[in-house]
């Protein structure tokens, strides 16, 4: 499954990195979240459409301390059948912590993600497996002929 993340995404992640004391274990933890773990549907069901079959999950994360998920990181992702996206994470403790995705976040946050697909401004997300690190890559609009080639 391809995976993608908006690009306020890619910021609010690269600026929580940044805060070594405390959020240095977020790449970490959403590392294997996503590429250990398959990024399987799990946690709370925030939407579905059934007719193409887009769910989005909230899914907690453990904290860099010992006080397990409830002081964790959560991050919302939708999953669809071909690929998923990853739309939001924040902290739940210490200076950068914020309240849970309300209805309307939720709408925000598609309403996002499907018009930078459509713009072709989602970011590819990959794993460095030799480091355990996420890499962001800019998509790449495929061509017709990758389009045909797909086809047949």
């Amino acid at each position: 499954m391809r995976i993608y993340t908006t690009t306020s995404f890619q910021r609010k992640y690269e600026k929580l990195c940044k805060i070594k004391k405390r959020y240095a274990c977020l790449s970490d933890r959403l590392y294997d979240f996503v590429f250990e773990r398959n990024l399987t549907p799990r946690g709370d069901l925030l939407y579905r459409r059934k007719e193409n079959q887009a769910e989005v999950f909230k899914a907690r994360l453990k904290s860099c301390t010992n006080n397990g998920k409830s002081y964790g990181f959560r991050m919302a992702y939708l999953i669809l059948p071909e690929y998923a996206i990853l739309l939001e994470v924040y902290p739940k403790w210490g200076p950068k912590r914020a309240d849970d995705i309300t209805p309307e976040g939720v709408g925000y946050l598609l309403a996002e993600a499907l018009g930078e697909k459509d713009d072709h401004m989602l970011l590819e997300l990959q794993a460095n497996d030799k480091k355990k690190k996420m890499e962001f890559h800019e998509q790449v609009e495929e061509t017709m002929i990758e389009r045909l080639d797909e086809e047949e």
